[in-house]
């Protein structure tokens, strides 16, 4: 369903809440990487839950249960790599679901979907799954890896001032329509924006959706995501912490704005 069209995403999207209310489900976004993933005897949940991939860092361990992140570079494919999410009773709870809750891959995956439809740059799914095997909750989220595009962070250490300056703007735009869409991202730090130049522009991928929701408050997802930025990004200079503030203020109308540029200003200061 990805594959076609953004607008296709979302308009399917009431069709992926009922189809992952039930559990043992495997689906494929994009057929083309299905048909890839089959070359690689990469057939259903089971073949990619065992899958062989390093971790791209070590899992998160919580409760009874832990998440972790793999890249798959497909074989005879060099212009196909995945991130391969897998995760094992590491649920969030739900207003629907309030005591078991639900995988927070499939919560995400919702996300994801939410944001294609705001026209919110952010990842490209190809196939989500989730089983209870042996009283297990398992999910999987697969999404296209962003090999073109560097974080934040990377950006910072690789590229110049006036590159960073010009990301930062352009991360500004897309989190003001985030907002202005009533979604809040909840946990918007630098490692989490995805960056890459055509011609000259950036181009943006906001990624990492798992805490991502809407909020009928655009005054406090502002504060807290803003914050939440401008408190992880000490790292770079306080003039291009500046600049991401101006220019979210200067792309379009803020309420409380000059309460909310004191609590930044204060911030990029402290």
């Amino acid at each position: 369903m990805f594959q076609d069209s953004h607008s296709r995403l979302s308009n399917r999207n009431n069709m992926l809440i009922m189809l992952f209310a039930h559990h043992d489900t495997s689906y494929f976004f994009d057929h083309s990487v299905k048909a890839t993933l089959l070359k690689q005897q990469l057939v259903n949940f089971e073949s990619l839950w065992n899958s062989q991939a390093d971790w791209i860092e070590t899992p998160n361990q919580r409760r009874n249960g832990w998440s972790g992140v793999s890249r798959l570079d497909l074989q005879n494919n060099s212009d196909l790599a995945l991130f391969v999410k897998r995760q094992e009773n590491h649920n969030t709870r739900t207003a629907a679901h309030p005591f078991r809750g639900i995988p927070t891959y499939r919560r995400e995956l919702n996300s994801i979907a939410l944001f294609h439809k705001a026209n919110i740059p952010t990842l490209k799914p190809v196939y989500y799954g989730e089983r209870i095997e042996h009283g297990k909750h398992q999910a999987i989220l697969m999404t296209k890896a962003l090999d073109d595009y560097q974080d934040m962070f990377a950006l910072q250490k690789t590229g110049s001032e006036q590159q960073v300056m010009q990301a930062l703007e352009k991360l500004a735009q897309e989190v003001w329509h985030m907002h202005s869409q009533g979604l809040a991202h909840y946990c918007l730090y630098p490692n989490h924006v995805f960056v890459r130049f055509i011609n000259g522009r950036p181009q943006i991928r906001i990624i990492d959706l798992e805490k991502a929701r809407r909020d009928l408050l655009k005054t406090r997802m502002r504060l807290k995501d803003l914050d939440c930025y401008l408190r992880h990004s000490k790292s770079f200079t306080p003039e291009a912490r500046q600049h991401f503030v101006d220019s979210y203020m200067a792309t379009g109308k803020v309420a409380r704005e000059q309460m909310l540029r004191q609590r930044l200003q204060a911030r990029i200061h402290a």
